[in-house]
């Protein structure tokens, strides 16, 4: 799906529509959001920063597109939260288009979680290795001695995680 093909052709417009069509806009929008997702946590594991940055602008216009539409239709919005706050048993009093963008909304906050889990535990790997090459304290490593020293870490080369 390309978003921007989409936004030339006014596919996202927030005008007076129908609950069904911005029920479809929304279904659209986060279907697209979980793709770009996916496609950020392959990029987040092979290190592809460009794609990262592509992905990240592309990410943001499909969440501003969503607050647009939920902006546009607080009904709709108050529908979505309801049947998302639902035990599974009382997703049945719900309509399934309002159930269906309730996991689709989940779906995409769960993602985007595990991708800021990937991220975070990368940068600390950068943090760890950028400390034991410029010799200083890195918490959670220690040498043969048992203490945090990171230049005798660096020199010994045992590394032992805490």
């Amino acid at each position: 799906m390309s978003i921007d093909s989409d936004f030339e052709n006014n596919s996202f417009e927030t005008g007076n529509r129908s609950e069904s069509e911005n029920t479809g806009t929304l279904e659209t929008l986060f279907q697209a959001l979980i793709t770009l997702l996916n496609d950020e946590r392959d990029a987040l594991i092979h290190h592809d920063g460009e794609r990262l940055e592509s992905l990240s602008a592309e990410k943001l216009k499909v969440c501003n597109h969503i607050s647009l539409q939920l902006e546009a239709s607080p009904a709709l919005g108050q529908k979505i939260a309801q049947a998302a706050a639902a035990d599974s048993q009382a997703e049945s009093e719900f309509d399934p288009s309002h159930v269906l963008l309730a996991q689709l909304a989940t779906q995409a906050r769960d993602y985007n979680l595990v991708n800021g889990k990937i991220l975070h535990r990368s940068q600390q790997s950068v943090r760890e290795i950028l400390g034991i090459m410029s010799g200083q304290s890195i918490d959670g490593l220690y040498g043969q001695s048992g203490q945090q020293d990171a230049k005798a870490i660096a020199n010994s080369g045992a590394f032992i995680r805490a």
